[in-house]
């Protein structure tokens, strides 16, 4: 089976290689994003199976995007999403209308991230208990 590949708007990535229905990344701004940090990415979860970025890019910035060859890319002013990588390695991208409504989806995951440590916490002292480990 053959896949079209699809190509970025040159004014985001003028060198774009193209990408596949099937790779990681649905473009070169996305894929960008997920390998460096820009004008004021704001924090990352890493645990419960998933990694989470939150990107807020105020202003445009033209970044080279770390692959074989260098390949320019132009962050939009305005650019507010959050990227997710699942324990699979796909990729999620969600986009927000404002840095703010991106902060809060952002510090919704924070939340349910300090739940999942809550409960691994738990479950491990509840294993160091009944093994009779504890202090050790």
């Amino acid at each position: 089976m053959a896949f079209t590949l699809k190509r970025c708007d040159a004014e985001v990535s003028p060198k774009c290689p193209g990408h596949s229905p099937v790779g990681k990344f649905p473009d070169c701004l996305i894929e960008a994003l997920y390998g460096g940090s820009f004008d004021e990415e704001t924090g990352t979860v890493d645990g419960f199976n998933r990694w989470v970025g939150l990107i807020i890019q105020a202003e445009a910035e033209t970044v080279d995007m770390d692959t074989v060859a260098e390949i320019p890319v132009t962050i939009p002013a305005g650019t507010f999403l959050i990227i997710t990588e699942n324990d699979q390695g796909h990729i999620g991208v969600e986009t927000y209308p404002n840095a703010e409504e991106a902060q809060s989806a952002f510090d919704e995951w924070e939340r349910l991230y300090g739940l999942w440590c809550e409960a691994e916490e738990a479950r491990e002292a509840e294993i160091m208990t009944s093994s009779g480990r504890i202090g050790r």
